[in-house]
């Protein structure tokens, strides 16, 4: 169901490569993907760290809103995909910290060393991925 959710948004925006690294893109995505979790919230009911992470997140969406800051994104990471497969094949929350720890890397290293976007704001020139917002 979340995996729809986050490809439908996409549709929204023609597919465009281009269209995916703006900010208007980037926002909508983080924020369709929060009400996709607000709704799993609903469904998945007496889950503390479902919601912890799901609030988390959201605080970290709003302030990348914002800001245009990736470092929001960075430090409070999207990890609700990979938590719901982890308590469906551990049924555990034991070590799913190493899961988070992963995935802060992961995002620190899309955000900062991948994403063109991140290095063209670096520079705070004409940024012509934004051109279209």
């Amino acid at each position: 169901m979340l995996t729809i959710l986050d490809h439908l948004d996409t549709r929204f925006m023609n597919d465009s490569e281009l269209c995916t690294k703006t900010r208007y893109y980037q926002s909508l995505d983080k924020i369709s993907d929060e009400f996709a979790y607000l709704f799993v919230l609903l469904i998945i009911k007496n889950d503390w760290l479902l919601s912890i992470l799901v609030y988390y997140r959201l605080i970290g969406v709003i302030k990348f809103v914002q800001t245009d800051n990736t470092d929001f994104l960075i430090l409070m990471p999207d990890v609700v995909k990979e938590y719901l497969l982890y308590r469906y094949f551990f049924d555990t929350n034991q070590y799913f910290v190493f899961v988070f720890i992963a995935k802060v890397i992961f995002e620190y290293i899309f955000h900062k060393k991948h994403n063109i976007r991140a290095r063209w704001n670096m520079y705070k020139s004409n940024d012509p991925l934004t051109k279209y917002e």
